[in-house]
């Protein structure tokens, strides 16, 4: 059985669902955040045979709340932020940056959390033939929780993101250190012990990593 998964599905049209057409894998797992997108994402995957959609924040704990964010103006969606930039449904993100300015002029979306290892138990996966990620500065924590002597995974494609850890200090301080381009480099030597080998990719999806085993 050939199964894709991604986590950090957004909307929903993208090159992931481009590569689900075209390879048409047994068995399709989305999982998305912000369950704004849920409607959106049912929409552009409604003629996509074995798909499962879930509304969830890939977690280091089940049943959790957590706070997903963009920065705005006074919580006002779609204005623009101190910093500059105009932020939208695909910027939410559990790893607010020190630029974003202070919550309180945040947009906040209460989300509920899962395990990477919940979801394959619910599917009795031991194998994944392509997952992507795509979480806005969370793929590298995500990539940490995954048990790669428990479940075959032949080829990752996740985001990379590297800003220097001091802009993760104001929200993140516990971690801030393992976060950005110090997360990248964690998960490198993670998936190359793992026998993956890493490649840069570039496309309409972003500039991601490549991860594919040999």
């Amino acid at each position: 059985m050939r199964v894709y998964f991604q986590v950090g599905t957004n909307n929903g049209n993208d090159l992931f669902r481009e590569k689900v057409i075209k390879d048409k894998p047994d068995l399709v797992i989305l999982v998305e955040a912000n369950p704004q997108m849920a409607p959106v994402i049912n929409h552009y995957y409604k003629d996509i045979p074995n798909v499962f959609i879930f509304n969830y924040a890939l977690y280091y704990e089940d049943n959790k709340k957590v706070d997903l964010v963009i920065p705005t103006k006074q919580g006002e969606y779609g204005t623009t932020a101190d910093n500059g930039v105009t932020y939208n449904h695909a910027h939410f993100s559990l790893l607010p940056m020190n630029d974003w300015g202070s919550k309180d002029d945040m947009f906040i979306i209460e989300a509920n959390t899962i395990r990477f290892d919940t979801l394959c138990k619910v599917f009795n996966l031991k194998h994944i033939d392509y997952l992507q990620t795509d979480t806005e500065g969370f793929d590298t924590e995500i990539l940490q929780m995954i048990d790669y002597d428990k479940i075959d995974i032949r080829q990752i494609r996740y985001e990379k993101w590297e800003f220097d850890p001091k802009e993760f200090t104001r929200y993140n301080g516990d971690k801030a250190s393992n976060l950005g381009n110090a997360g990248m480099k964690i998960v490198e030597n993670l998936l190359t012990r793992a026998g993956y080998v890493l490649q840069d990719i570039i496309d309409e999806d972003g500039h991601d990593v490549l991860a594919t085993k040999v």
